[in-house]
């Protein structure tokens, strides 16, 4: 192991985006962002109700959910 990033419970769908890596946390209802040079987390964002993946696409990162039937638009 190089690097161990302690983040919110349960994470799941990682993505890549612009450098960063973004953790959605489902039971956490966020999405954790870490920079993968110093593997620390540099940001929190809400992430609506149980968060399970994100997708960056079209100069936006879209987050997929565990409820409801609406993709989040970030």
């Amino acid at each position: 192991m190089l690097a161990r990033v302690p983040v919110k419970r349960n994470p799941l769908g990682s993505a890549g985006v612009k450098g960063q890596l973004w953790v959605p946390c489902i039971d956490s209802s966020v999405i954790v962002v870490i920079d993968p040079h110093t593997a620390k987390v540099v940001r929190t964002i809400p992430g609506g109700p149980s968060p399970i993946v994100v997708l960056p696409a079209g100069g936006h990162v879209w987050v997929s959910h565990t409820t409801g039937n609406a993709l989040w638009r970030l």
